[in-house]
């Protein structure tokens, strides 16, 4: 078998040898001895025939196309392939757009965050403060007035933390989809089984497992990352006394700008650590729910052949689009069982909600 001179050939994926022409391999030994040509030395070098592979402890051979550089390549190439319906767009392709795309979600999701923190202020204020007698027990259940504010901040921080992850949900990121592709290990069953919402789940939401798992199974979860957040901060505010002071005593006579600028300094660290806890397994059990109103109110959307508004969500019109590219595909979208009593349900809530919202901002800033 004669050796192939040729530019480029690489027997063993590295720098091939230069081997002068007339080289030939032994059939008994392993090695290519190089004829001697003109002009070059008798003694000519014998090359290693096998593919060269420097001898490391304790490591395992590892083959050329197998390296560290050869897979972060591969997988940096299939990451800039992928391409998420439009609006969405991949940063490594287009990363002007996708920055600007991720800057007003963002400025989007805090508004709503500060709204969610209103509508539990003003159902807190509704709750244990309008009526005396509701107020008389909640004193009496928790007499210390720190600790009674205090679960009214993470609430706050919570729930925005959550409502602000709905705004900006995002079932097409590569991460999230690979995730789904795996096979549901036993917490997901276990979900399954008690009826917790799971990401993984392939059925629908029922009715009741929305506020269930608003109200019960969220804060569940989310209490070992408020629990995390509550010890960081006990230990920051120990050491730095510039921070200690987070609660601000307004007077009387403070301005509009101070006592709406006060909703976010007054007591603001529990809700970063409600905030947090939204984010650190709280947001497990959400996730579905994030996905399943983020499904039906773009499923309501493409079958009323409704054009999108510049106020919807980036993420939202690339569910539309996606939903609509599989009309033409013959993937009609399937009807789901009460679709129109959750519309309409959707909307009446959307009354008292802006009603509590009021109440919340009149509570911290208006109220004497």
């Amino acid at each position: 078998m004669a050796v192939n001179n040729a530019p480029g050939f690489q027997p063993d994926g590295g720098q091939p040898p230069r081997l002068p022409p007339g080289g030939r391999v032994s059939p008994t030994d392993p090695t290519v001895t190089v004829s001697p040509a003109a002009g070059a030395s008798p003694a000519s070098p014998r090359v290693p025939a096998a593919p060269f592979t420097p001898a490391l402890p304790a490591a395992p051979v590892v083959s050329a196309d197998r390296t560290i550089t050869t897979r972060l390549a591969t997988a940096a190439a299939a990451a800039r392939r992928y391409e998420p319906p439009a609006p969405l767009t991949n940063p490594l392709r287009h990363p002007l757009r996708w920055l600007a795309i991720t800057a007003v979600s963002l400025a989007a999701a805090v508004v709503f965050a500060h709204l969610a923190a209103l509508l539990i202020t003003g159902l807190y204020y509704l709750l244990f403060q309008v009526n005396p007698s509701a107020a008389t027990w909640w004193h009496s259940v928790i007499p210390d007035t720190a600790l009674r504010h205090t679960i009214r901040d993470a609430a706050e921080g919570f729930y925005g933390g959550a409502v602000a992850q709905q705004l900006v949900w995002n079932p097409f990121t590569r991460r999230r989809t690979r995730y789904l592709a795996r096979p549901a290990n036993r917490l997901d069953r276990l979900e399954q089984r008690l009826r917790i919402p799971s990401l993984r789940s392939g059925k629908d939401l029922s009715f009741w497992q929305i506020p269930c798992s608003l109200a019960i199974w969220a804060p569940v979860y989310g209490s070992a990352g408020f629990t995390v957040a509550y010890l960081l901060d006990s230990v920051i505010r120990h050491d730095i006394a510039i921070v200690q002071h987070a609660v601000i005593a307004l007077s009387p006579h403070a301005s509009m700008w101070q006592r709406t600028a006060s909703m976010d300094t007054a007591n603001w660290h529990m809700k970063v650590a409600g905030v947090a806890a939204s984010f650190c397994f709280g947001r497990r059990p959400l996730r579905k729910v994030f996905d399943q109103i983020q499904l039906r109110f773009a499923e309501r959307h493409v079958t009323r052949h409704r054009p999108d508004r510049w106020y919807h969500p980036p993420t939202f019109r690339a569910r539309c689009a996606q939903l609509s590219a599989q009309v033409p595909a013959g993937q009609a979208i399937s009807p789901r069982p009460h679709r129109r009593l959750q519309a309409s349900l959707a909307v009446i809530i959307l009354i008292p909600v802006v009603a509590l919202i009021a109440l919340g901002y009149y509570a911290l800033a208006l109220a004497p």
